[in-house]
């Protein structure tokens, strides 16, 4: 049997492009780039269409004076063009998009306004 050293020895130095090196970057993938930018321009579109017109639409109108019910139902329905491009588009039905806004204004109806 052999010692570790005397093995280490036997096996010659090691080549360099064997040893992992930090500073060695490994190629970008073909299309990388355009594939960050499809998905930064699909997560701003998101960011609009379903955080920033609802929010807008909601305030906007609550500042023209309409009820916080009706403000928040329309502000809701202004998402439903985006999602059913959505839904067309990847052809099929995304649960979360369609049946989220169902309970948030079926939650505030239950605890908003007097009776």
């Amino acid at each position: 049997m052999l010692s570790r050293a005397r093995a280490v020895e036997q096996a010659g130095p090691i080549a360099p492009s064997a040893t992992p090196t930090a500073s060695r970057a490994e190629p970008e993938a073909p299309g990388g780039r355009e594939k960050t930018r499809r998905l930064r321009g699909h997560l701003a579109r998101q960011l609009l269409f379903e955080l920033a017109l609802p929010l807008g639409g909601y305030y906007g109108l609550r500042a023209l004076g309409v009820g916080s019910l009706p403000a928040l139902i329309l502000g809701g329905l202004l998402t439903v063009p985006w999602i059913g491009y959505g839904m067309v588009r990847n052809r099929r039905i995304a649960a979360m998009p369609v049946f989220t806004p169902g309970p948030a204004a079926g939650g505030r109806a239950d605890v908003g306004g007097d009776r």
